[in-house]
C-alpha cells in the first residue's frame, strides 16, 4: 500500500522549533489516518535538533540558527533519514509544512532571520 508522508507538525505533534504543532485541519487526513497511509515525520527532530529549539534559516547554503549555530548537518541527516523512511514505507506523496527550512517548497525565509 502506498503511503503518503506528513509533516509532524501538520498532525499537532509538538516539534516545531517554538515546541508547538501547526494542526492541519481536513478531513482527508482522517481518512488516511484511519487507513493507515500516513508516515509521520519531522526531519529535525530525526536529524538529533530538540524541541523547541532556535529558529533556523538557510544563509548561502547552510542553515544557521538566529543564534549563529551552524545546524547544516543536523538538516541533512535529516532529510536523509527521510529519503530511508521514504522509501522503507513506499511513500508516493507528501504534505509538508511550507516556509520550512526543511519542507519550504515554494518560499523559505530569506535567511536574515527578520520573518521574511
Amino acid at each position: 500500500m502506498e503511503k503518503i508522508l506528513v509533516s509532524s507538525c501538520l498532525l499537532g505533534q509538538p516539534v516545531r522549533y517554538d515546541g508547538k504543532g501547526q494542526t492541519l485541519q481536513h478531513p482527508q487526513l482522517r481518512v488516511w489516518q484511519s487507513n493507515k497511509k500516513i508516515v509521520s515525520f519531522c526531519p529535525e527532530v530525526a536529524g538529533g535538533l530538540s524541541t523547541p529549539r532556535a529558529p533556523a534559516e538557510i544563509i548561502q547554503g547552510r542553515v544557521i540558527t538566529n543564534s549563529g549555530e551552524d545546524v547544516t548537518e543536523q538538516f541533512q541527516t535529516g532529510a536523509n533519514i527521510a529519503l530511508e523512511v521514504c522509501k522503507k514505507n513506499k511513500v508516493r506523496f507528501a504534505l509538508l509544512k511550507e516556509s520550512s527550512p526543511s519542507y519550504g517548497r515554494n518560499t523559505i525565509y530569506d535567511g536574515k532571520h527578520r520573518g521574511v
